[in-house]
């Protein structure tokens, strides 16, 4: 804005104004120098504001114009640079070097002309490209006439080549006028005219050329040869150099002068001599500069950086360069191997005297030879060693050590650069501080910033993330002088921060930057170092720190870590303080000690806990395995205890089928004596295939007997029931208060593949923070019901009196016959002959009469093709979902003989103990049940007896033997013999009886005696088993979850057939079906766990279970009797297996 007011004048009575009037410039670019031209296409925008003052209302007023927009246009410019004058001899070739530079806003192309003048004219005249700009034409350059695509401000190196007539008189001149035009505005020009002079003097041209031309590998070597010419008329006269003569390695000698021209080269900066040669056609010597003076032998090799300078002095001729004389001088250098990338440029020079003694010493350079190096400029921190550090601790110096090749211009010179900035954002503090180069020629600079004093520690609020005291570090006096020399500024910008005070005040835990800008090539270079790295032990919660932790260092293998000046393990002062010295690497830390209710790693994630200023590893913070690359400078959180909410959760029902309901309760408890806690969230998830029903929800809040409607729980698995029932604040809990939430879910077709475990958990936040359940969970068998695709086969075993295969009225049935399937499955005819098989695969089985249970009187007939020639056996191929009905026929047996069998069968048989015979439960195993794990079809080992003979009929008792007649005398009649007594029953079998292939028991009989203590009811402990399966009858508490394993392999809860629980008292009984055994003896665990997982009971007996017959053993009660025909001996044969198992 303008800061000029109006100025008001009466002139007839009126008031006039005059404005002053201010231009506001407006440009798409940054505001720039006065003299810096705008690039073309800028758009420049013009506004004029006045202001003035009115006396009428005795206020100022300000206006603005409106808006005008300038397009600038492109605006050609060139500059073709100077060349000095140069005088030759006749015959001579001249260059002369010139940079072209666009002077214009925008790109353009320059077009190059010239025009020679003057009393002679120049030959071969042409401008050749020069990309190294060292001002000679070098192998490769071509000839140009245009400079194409020039940038705005770009300038291009050329040389104006041209040749002296031989006939050129001496004392004359010429002139090249050599023109640039713009393209883009060809009246656009620059003229520069160059002078030749011819004279019949000592011309001496310098060829200095270097191999390689452009490239150089640190440590790489350098190789320059140097072509001195006389192209003059007269003689390059002698000059007096002083020589150190008789020297050895560079040192001692006599001072000699020599009279002759001399002609050197300097040892480039960054670089180190190695050797030189002279042209051994003429007698000349080589001498070395070291510490300002020539002597005339070569250094040892040790010594070779202290030569500064190379030069030849020639001996034939009185030690003159003659006309058309040439000689050469070679020199071979190294690049210092930490050189960075710079350029390494070499003049070569030649001193004489002309033949007039009043021009003096002529000094002539050689053109420019440049080689660039590759390697890039560095700063690093080190310790004294001068090795790489990542942090330093409190008394330790801070050194800092640049490598910067380019800044090396002098080589005999130690340099110093100035200004370089340091700073710590933790603190604000800033300094400029000086860097040293560490000696003559090496391009690298050092400091040293030296530690001072160790503040008195800060009072330590734990609740902060700061960690530790202030840390004070002083510069050196020359760091000190050149902070003094920046800019002042006393203010403090920010924390503990006072810039240039020559001091450095950190923060623990904090960091230092180095940065600058290299003044050759405009690099940035910068470098960071942590102050103190170290970590805090904290609460998750509070934030707080915690002291008396033991924070132990271990490796990947969980092995302490040690080395010099490592301190492992680190127990945390009032500060939660804890530090690492350890080298970089993959760690861990493992914290021990921790106070009472705390709990390592924590389960808040790091978004929650670097809210609190805390820094936070996602691996290292949590005990994980981390790389750590400086130092263990991350916090570790611990986990306070706080309120745990308990859930519970119960379903109404233990099975269900495909359609139920079942109705889920789930009872969620603040187990905390002293805290809410709020925002309480149920977690349910529903097994596959069984969802909730809506609007079946309800809840009990705490105090309360009756249910009140709950929200439906947001969609999705797991499904979110909030607590809103809870009052007076919706979903929160008192200490020790309770709610129940009720639901109703629906089984569907896909429940038949899940579970059936249906899980639940509460969320919920207390002042302590988040606060979690356990997992509760309620299971169901999932039955499917009317939807099985398992197959019935039912039918009858009778007599068939007229062989229709048919059972007609009064074809009876048969009774407790058994019939087995090809998988060992078994179920027996009820009184009336007919039995059936349920849950069947559907495929093709094998039915088959136990022949032992049939009379032997009773024949089987072929009643159909199924049964393939065998009448005690037939095929029965079933489909899903199929009753399929398959009987058996008896044929030929005449009814005095089968109606007393049958009758006596059917006295046995007591319908009314335990289950009906015709209505039998026979559960047929799965493949892994029946014994074998793999699932290779309906092939099934004929050998394995199956399970359904848990649930047969007991076998019928043998009938009485008939009376024997008398036997006859010899001779004569013999007399009636006495009838045979009953058989006595057969006597035990030893010590180890199979037991029974069930045993009727009353479940609820057995709970009503039962205590909750875990108690195996059937069978008894070393029981022998005659198949290989069996039931087992468990009683215990009602709370427990138990589980059966058979020789430490888990059985499936498909095996529970029956569970029974007392309303009064919290006693359960449980019923285990055809428990899959193996031969020989087998182990039974059974086990009882609480909702937490913890074992609460556990019960194991020993069960076997006979093989295959292996050995028959007869004895006889008494050994010995008379053969009289009426004393009795008990025969007993005894069946034993390979392991002396009885099988029969």
């Amino acid at each position: 804005m303008c800061g000029i007011s109006g100025r008001k004048a009466i002139l007839s009575g009126k008031l006039w104004l005059i404005l002053v009037l201010c231009f506001i410039l407006a440009g798409v670019v940054s505001p720039a120098p006065l003299h810096a031209l705008s690039p073309a296409g800028t758009v420049i925008f013009m506004q004029a504001r006045g202001s003035y003052f009115d006396t009428a209302t005795g206020l100022g007023t300000e206006t603005t114009s409106n808006s005008v927009a300038i397009l600038v246009a492109h605006v050609a410019g060139v500059d073709g640079g100077d060349a000095g004058p140069v005088f030759a001899p006749p015959g001579q070739q001249v260059r002369f070097p010139h940079i072209v530079t666009n002077t214009g806003n925008g790109t353009d192309t320059i077009s190059l002309a010239f025009a020679s003048g003057g009393e002679f004219t120049p030959q071969k005249i042409t401008f050749f490209d020069d990309p190294n700009g060292n001002g000679i034409v070098d192998p490769g350059e071509t000839s140009i006439t245009l400079l194409k695509e020039m940038a705005m401000g770009e300038s291009r190196a050329i040389v104006l080549f041209a040749e002296i007539p031989q006939t050129a008189p001496s004392g004359k001149t010429a002139s090249i006028t050599m023109t640039v035009h713009s393209t883009v505005n060809p009246s656009t020009s620059d003229a520069k005219t160059d002078i030749i002079e011819v004279n019949n003097e000592a011309s001496v041209i310098l060829s200095l050329s270097v191999v390689p031309v452009a490239l150089v590998e640190n440590d790489g070597i350098i190789e320059y040869t140097q072509k001195t010419t006389n192209a003059g008329l007269s003689t390059a006269e002698a000059i007096d150099t002083p020589v150190m003569t008789g020297s050895v390695n560079g040192a001692g000698g006599k001072l000699t002068t020599f009279h002759s021209v001399l002609i050197s080269l300097p040892i480039p900066p960054n670089t180190i001599f190695e050797t030189a040669t002279a042209d051994t056609s003429q007698n000349e010597i080589l001498v070395y500069k070291i510490d300002g003076v020539w002597f005339d032998s070569e250094p040892l090799a040790q010594k070779r950086d202290t030569v500064k300078e190379i030069g030849m002095i020639l001996m034939d001729n009185g030690g003159t360069l003659l006309p058309n004389q040439v000689t050469v001088m070679k020199l071979k250098v190294s690049v210092l191997p930490w050189t960075s990338k710079t350029a390494i440029r070499l003049i070569g020079k030649i001193f004489y005297n002309d033949h007039n003694p009043s021009t003096g010493i002529i000094t002539t350079d050689s053109n420019t030879t440049i080689v660039l190096t590759l390697s890039p400029a560095s700063v690093i921190f080190t310790n004294a060693q001068g090795s790489k550090v990542t942090f330093y601790r409190p008394g330790e110096t801070i050194f800092v050590r640049v490598i910067a090749s380019s800044l090396n211009n002098l080589s005999s010179v130690a340099e110093t650069i100035g200004n370089i900035a340091l700073d710590s954002p933790e603190s604000g503090e800033k300094e400029a501080i000086d860097i040293v180069e560490s000696g003559e020629n090496t391009g690298i600079f050092l400091s040293t910033i030296s530690y001072e004093i160790l503040s008195n520690p800060n009072s330590v609020d734990s609740s902060k993330p700061e960690k530790s005291a202030q840390l004070t570090w002083r510069v050196n006096p020359k760091e000190t002088q050149a902070a003094g020399n920046g800019t002042k500024n006393n203010k403090p910008t920010k924390g503990l921060a006072t810039p240039n005070n020559a001091k450095l005040t950190l923060l623990s835990n904090s960091s230092l930057h180095i940065s600058f800008v290299n003044p050759v090539d405009q690099s940035a270079m910068k470098a960071d170092v942590l102050i103190d790295p170290s970590g805090v032990v904290f609460n998750s919660v509070t934030n707080k720190v915690i002291a008396g932790v033991t924070v132990t260092l271990v490796d990947p293998d969980n092995e302490p870590v040690t080395g010099i000046g490592i301190i492992n393990p680190v127990i945390t002062g009032v500060d939660g303080r804890f530090s690492f010295d350890a080298p970089p690497g993959q760690y861990k830390v493992v914290v021990s000690n921790l106070p009472f209710g705390f709990s390592f790693p924590s389960v808040l994630p790091p978004a929650n806990l670097t809210l609190g200023g805390r820094t936070i590893d996602p691996l290292g913070s949590y005990g994980q395995t981390v790389t750590i690359a400086t130092a263990v400078a991350f916090d570790i959180p611990l986990d306070p205890s706080g309120p745990i909410l308990f859930v519970q959760k119960t379903a109404d029902k233990q099975q269900a089928e495909i359609g139920d309901l079942i109705t889920y309760t789930v009872k969620i408890t603040n187990t905390s004596t002293n805290l809410p806690v709020l925002g309480i969230h149920l977690l349910d998830q529903p097994p596959i295939g069984i969802s909730y029903l809506p609007g079946s929800a309800t809840c009990v809040p705490p105090g309360a007997t009756a249910p009140q409607p709950l929200a439906d729980p947001i969609n999705g698995r797991p499904v979110t029931f909030g607590t809103g029932c809870t009052t007076p604040t919706p979903n929160r809990l008192g200490k020790e208060e309770s709610v129940t939430i009720t639901y109703k879910a629906v089984v569907g077709p896909g429940a038949i593949i899940g579970d059936g475990v249906n899980r639940a958990s509460a969320t919920g936040t207390s002042t302590l923070g988040a606060t979690f359940s356990n997992e509760s969970t309620a299971k169901v068998i999932v039955m499917p019901g009317v939807f099985t695709d398992r197959a019935i086969v039912i039918g009858k075993v009778f007599i068939d009196l007229n062989g229709d295969g048919d059972q007609n009225e009064g074809e009876p049935g048969v009774p407790s016959v058994r019939l087995i399937l090809e998988d060992g499955t078994q179920a027996s005819t009820d009184q009336d002959g007919k039995y059936s098989i349920y849950g069947l695969k559907p495929t093709t089985h094998v039915l088959k009469v136990d022949p032992i249970t049939l009379p032997p009187e009773f024949i089987l007939s072929d009643s159909s093709t199924r049964f393939a020639g065998d009448p005690q056996s037939r095929f029965i191929d079933l489909t899903p979902g199929e009753l399929h009905k398959a009987n058996f026929t008896i044929t030929s047996v005449p009814k005095e003989v089968w109606k007393p069998i049958i009758k006596e069968r059917k006295d046995k048989i007591d319908v009314g103990a335990g289950l009906e015979p015709a209505l039998m439960d026979v559960h047929v195993m799965d493949d892994a049940e029946a014994g074998d794990d793999s699932d290779d079809g309906d092939e099934v080992d004929n050998g394995d007896e199956g399970v359904g003979a848990l649930l047969a009929a007991p076998l019928p008792a043998l009938a009485p033997l008939p009376a024997l007649a008398p036997l006859p005398k010899l001779g004569a009649p013999l007399p009636e013999l006495a009838p045979l007594p009953e058989l006595a029953p057969l006597p035990k079998l030893g010590a180890r009886q199979a037991a029974p292939l069930q045993e009727s028991l009353d479940l609820r009989a057995l709970v009503a005696a039962a205590s909750p203590d875990l108690a195996i009811v059937f069978p008894a402990n070393h029981a022998l088993i005659p198949i290989r399966a069996t039931n087992l009858i468990v009683t215990g508490h009602s709370g427990i979850d138990f589980k059966l394993l058979v020789n430490d392999k888990p059985i499936s809860d498909i095996h529970v057939g029956s569970v029974v629980v007392s309303k009064e008292k919290p006693v359960a009984a449980i019923e285990w079906i055809a428990v899959p055994l193996e031969v020989g003896e087998n182990k039974i665990d059974v086990t009882g766990y609480d909702s937490f997982g913890n074992l609460r009971q556990s019960r194991t007996l020993t069960l076997s279970v006979p093989g295959n017959m292996a050995v028959l053993k007869m004895t006889a009660e008494p050994k010995e009797l008379p053969a009289d025909g009426v004393s009795k001996s008990t025969i007993t044969i005894r069946i034993f297996d390979d392991a002396g198992l009885p099988v029969l």
